[in-house]
């Protein structure tokens, strides 16, 4: 178990190997669900769509450059 102190901010520090375990980075959104007795945090899990963007950037270098490469290997 795990212990942490609300800042005079409102915010909490979760404790790093928790962070490190439950593999939160930056930026991981969490939903905050209370009950009569707890308060229970549960990370949300990041789009597909958001994970895979930018996957293939770079790949073919400039893409400018690259789109005239194969036009040029047309003529």
């Amino acid at each position: 178990m795990s212990m942490t102190t609300i800042s005079s901010k409102g915010q909490i520090t979760l404790p790093a190997a928790l962070l490190r375990e439950r593999h939160l980075t930056p930026g991981t959104r969490l939903e905050i669900i209370a009950t009569s007795r707890a308060i229970v945090l549960i990370a949300i899990p990041e789009s597909l769509v958001h994970r895979l963007a930018g996957a293939t950037q770079g790949i073919y270098g400039n893409s400018d450059d690259y789109v005239e490469g194969l036009r040029d290997e047309w003529t």
